[in-house]
């Protein structure tokens, strides 16, 4: 409807304005950047331009330092709106700023309590220093908060694993993987929780996942030949021409000093 709107009046900036908003809200960040840069050239000393270009930069990725600029400049603008902080601290929570990462989301949080995404880019944050009990409080809330961030399950899974509880792991590591089942990472995490839990079976499963997921991504992941020794091990007494082919991948993927070379190459042998 805006852009219906826009074709009737092409030089409206508010227009403009509210198009790249929803599209930053619909996680579409590379199709709203060119039109929120034609409205940042207009009004420079907008708040609500400044932070929702960086935001679009934000879910893009195509420039976190860019991203930096345009949300501190909107905070400088309007320093009263809780989510004008909030995504300065998510940003300074990607490029490791922690210092502002603790005080934007701090003042997120005191200009409204009730923000899960605070509190779950917070637990984020504390977990990634070690405070594992922290984090799962604040995870918690946000969740509590904002059912839907199913993000947060993956930060909680992290936390629960420090503290070497890995049924409560396995069980965020499902819960994320429910909001969204295309993420190779979680399935890769999830095979090595279950793994720990000694329920080769179960994690046979996750690994094939993420395997058929990490293999088909660019960049590879860098888990992706301990996914192909996992499958190897699987096969071997069911599939071998699979676990060759499995044994051959992680042998050619594998750093040379990797300490499964020599199983692998041994059970190669015996499999031909």
């Amino acid at each position: 409807m805006y852009k219906k709107a826009l074709d009737k009046a092409p030089t409206d900036v508010d227009l403009k304005l509210r198009i790249g908003s929803t599209q930053v809200g619909a996680g579409a960040g590379k199709q709203a950047e060119p039109i929120l840069k034609e409205v940042i050239r207009e009004r420079s000393n907008s708040p609500e331009a400044n932070h929702y270009l960086g935001r679009a930069m934000l879910i893009s990725k195509s420039n976190l330092t860019e991203a930096m600029r345009y949300l501190k400049r909107a905070v400088e603008l309007d320093p009263n709106r809780a989510e004008y902080h909030l995504y300065v601290g998510w940003v300074a929570n990607e490029v490791g700023q922690n210092e502002l990462a603790a005080s934007s989301l701090a003042k997120a949080l005191e200009l409204d309590s009730t923000m899960g995404d605070a509190y779950w880019q917070r637990g984020i944050l504390v977990q990634r220093q070690g405070r594992n009990a922290d984090a799962i409080k604040d995870l918690l809330t946000a969740l509590e908060k904002r059912p839907s961030r199913f993000e947060a399950y993956a930060t909680l899974a992290k936390a629960y694993e420090d503290q070497q509880n890995y049924t409560k792991a396995e069980e965020a590591w499902r819960n994320a993987i429910k909001g969204n089942d295309e993420i190779a990472d979680w399935h890769y995490s999830l095979a090595k929780t279950i793994e720990r839990k000694n329920d080769d079976k179960a994690a046979f499963v996750e690994f094939e996942k993420a395997h058929d997921l990490g293999a088909t991504a660019e960049p590879k992941p860098g888990w992706l030949f301990w996914a192909h020794l996992a499958l190897a091990r699987g096969l071997k007494a069911t599939d071998k021409d699979k676990a060759v082919q499995h044994y051959k991948e992680y042998l050619r993927l594998a750093p040379l000093d990797d300490a499964y070379r020599d199983e692998a190459t041994q059970a190669l042998a015996q499999l031909k």
